[in-house]
């Protein structure tokens, strides 16, 4: 485990660890637990195989569609049931996400019910839990928790590219903040962090990477998309204020 380096600030995050991309003739799994996350049967001296620790999600660079035994039938099986419902590609690596807890999902569907009526007002739609992927590509995506997008990046399998603003409600251990170059490669003009102890907004600049946006001066951070303002709380609370209302979530 190595602590990755905060894109913005260059802090060191011990909490926030990654993994070099493995090689795409080889696979990699990362386990952020222990190896009990993979069936019994897996043979950890596979030389196809190597077992990191790296955050909660399974990494399975998928070199050539087929797993080995019994790692082929485990993530069918998981297919099967549903289980994949989170998971991402990563430019064709598989990250195997498992499903968040109440309190997550909990402060997801409050925030989705504040900011859906103002993405409507603004002739855009704000959704829960979709796919943004690379255009033209299956095996390249992101799953934002929210994200607020024009109907013109809209299509049957999620969102072509680009979206208004994407919200990430992070987890211990998470990948949200690795998945910032993905964003900016996309042209996403803001995003949205919200952890326990700290709220991020962070603008898309001309050198198409990202600068966080500092709070104004009654200490809010104000959104560009649709007028909202949030304010972090401390004790993973945040206040939302609309022009309609404001609630503490």
């Amino acid at each position: 485990v190595r602590a990755s380096r905060d894109p913005i600030h260059g802090q060191a995050h011990p909490s926030r660890p990654v993994a070099s991309r493995p090689s795409r003739s080889s696979y990699a799994l990362a386990v952020g637990t222990s190896a009990s996350s993979l069936p019994e049967q897996t043979d950890l001296s596979h030389p196809l195989l190597t077992l990191r620790r790296m955050t909660k999600a399974v990494v399975l660079p998928l070199a050539t569609g087929t797993l080995p035994d019994p790692l082929q039938a485990w993530a069918d099986e998981r297919t099967r049931l549903g289980h994949d419902r989170y998971d991402e590609l990563w430019d064709g690596v598989l990250h195997m996400v498992p499903p968040p807890m109440y309190g997550h999902n909990r402060r997801g569907t409050e925030l989705l019910v504040l900011l859906y009526p103002l993405a409507h007002a603004a002739g855009l739609s704000a959704t829960y839990e979709t796919g943004v992927f690379r255009p033209g590509r299956s095996d390249d995506y992101r799953q934002p928790d929210l994200l607020i997008v024009h109907p013109d990046h809209v299509s049957a399998r999620g969102i072509e590219g680009r979206a208004e603003l994407v919200v990430e409600i992070r987890s211990p251990y998470d990948e949200a903040w690795e998945k910032l170059p993905f964003f900016a490669e996309m042209g996403i003009p803001e995003v949205l962090i919200l952890d326990h102890d700290r709220t991020a907004l962070l603008r898309l600049t001309a050198a198409g990477d990202y600068a966080e946006v500092a709070p104004d001066a009654d200490g809010a951070l104000v959104l560009d998309v649709i007028p909202v303002r949030i304010t972090n709380l401390g004790d993973g609370r945040i206040r939302v204020a609309t022009p309609a209302v404001t609630v503490e979530l």
